[in-house]
């Protein structure tokens, strides 16, 4: 394969001209510390020597190579401590792997306050920081959507401070190109759409609660998320 050779020729060049540098980069910052492991037992005790206990953050977004090392300087991972929400796995790209977070999870049984055993798994489901409407709208889209979202993971309530208001519930629109007359692009008539109902909910008297109660709504309040901005079409 002719790019096949190509790009190892590259690669192979990139690191004859790194080692003379006496550079590495940040894969090899990564894979070196393995490959010290496997090859010096003495670099190994003495970071597994080191932590009485290891916390990852994150964890839903660990790649196979970081499992490895924390798997390595741990004791037999017996003393890791581990952080996560699948619903946050963004790092796909970095080659992250969710079924990390999935397998592990699995593997232990749920803690149990009255016999604490362990391992065990840690189910962190009260949720402080969105109204309940946000909850029951989170758990109605990923329970249908992602297989291993079961009830002892949705989010639970736990904001007491935030009062349910009905005209503060989830709003889900579906747009459907033969109601536009316009023949741009999807993304084009999402952005539209959704301008339109932001300037709606400006002239309404729409109504938002602040540190000092409640005031109207600011264009400051509103966010828009998108899938990705990168390749999105420019009108």
């Amino acid at each position: 394969n002719p790019k096949r050779r190509t790009l190892e020729r590259i690669f192979n060049d990139y690191q004859t001209v790194r080692k003379s540098m006496n550079a590495i980069d940040f894969d090899d910052m990564i894979a070196l510390p393995v490959e010290l492991f496997e090859n010096f037992d003495d670099v190994l005790s003495s970071y597994t020597d080191a932590w009485r206990y290891l916390i990852v953050d994150e964890y839903q977004d660990v790649n196979l190579i970081q499992e490895v090392i924390y798997n390595c300087i741990s004791s037999s991972g017996e003393n890791l401590f581990m952080v996560g929400d699948i619903k946050q796995s963004i790092y796909g790209f970095r080659q992250s792997k969710a079924k990390l977070f999935n397998e592990r999870k699995n593997r232990y049984a749920p803690f149990d306050s009255e016999n604490p055993t362990y391992p065990a798994t840690i189910y962190l489901s009260k949720n402080f920081r969105s109204c309940q409407q946000v909850c029951e709208t989170v758990n109605f889209i990923f329970s249908r959507i992602m297989a291993d979202y079961k009830p002892e993971e949705y989010l639970n309530f736990g904001a007491a401070d935030y009062k349910r208001d009905p005209k503060r519930d989830t709003e889900i629109s579906l747009i459907y190109r033969d109601n536009f007359s316009e023949t741009c692009s999807v993304t084009a008539l999402e952005a539209r759409y959704t301008a339109g109902r932001i300037f709606e909910m400006m002239k309404s008297g729409f109504t938002v609660q602040g540190k000092d109660g409640e005031r109207p709504l600011q264009f400051g309040d509103i966010a828009v998320l998108m899938r990705a901005k990168s390749g999105s079409d420019s009108d």
